[in-house]
């Protein structure tokens, strides 16, 4: 699109709406768990976007967003190891922390006044034990009613994965449709979801 000369400062804002209404986002918006499973520079400049997320690094939550825990449990190879916006999560993985390039990210973190995003969560030996500890830590007195939302990235946000606790209120959306029949998830013998550097389709 091209504007005219001394049109920008009366044009700007209306593109900023409209850039706003096409971002991905989440329509559920009170959650105990939100599990992401890539993070990555290829995916936003902080990692993860905090629009999705409904947090920042500087520690501004958005008032239409409720979530108590993020969990992230890769990184992209095309992060080359950057794991800038780690800061994020409250619980990470040992897979993710043994893939950053601690140089590259804190020379990310500091060139960008950003470095609060490569501060490291807390690490867990596997993807099952990362999703166990973020539930534990919302402190609901019966964890199975937890409200658990994952996704694959915050880029990819049109399907995502839901915990039954969440299913009527997906019913009752009618932005949003269930595809597929409650089931349990599927841990491999090393207690993860999916092989690394194997996105899930």
């Amino acid at each position: 699109m091209l504007i005219e000369t001394g049109k920008i400062e009366q044009t700007e804002p209306t593109l900023l709406e409209e850039s706003r209404r096409h971002l991905p986002k989440l329509l559920i918006h009170d959650i105990d768990v939100l599990v992401v499973d890539y993070m990555g520079k290829n995916i936003s400049g902080d990692g993860m976007d905090p629009n999705v997320l409904g947090r920042s690094l500087i520690g501004v939550k958005n008032p239409e967003m409720n979530v108590n825990q993020i969990v992230v449990l890769d990184l992209t190879p095309e992060s080359h190891g950057n794991a800038t916006g780690i800061g994020l999560a409250d619980i990470t993985t040992a897979r993710l922390f043994n893939q950053i390039d601690f140089v590259a990210m804190f020379t990310n973190g500091v060139t960008s006044n950003g470095i609060a995003g490569s501060r490291i969560a807390p690490f867990m030996a596997n993807q099952k034990m990362a999703l166990q500890c973020a539930t534990r830590l919302t402190l609901l007195p019966d964890p199975s009613k937890a409200r658990i939302v994952r996704i694959v990235d915050t880029l990819d946000v049109a399907e995502i994965w839901v915990s039954e606790p969440l299913l009527d209120e997906v019913a009752a959306n009618p932005a949003l449709t269930q595809l597929t029949e409650p089931a349990e998830l599927e841990f491999d013998e090393n207690g993860d979801l999916f092989p690394a550097s194997a996105p899930l389709d």
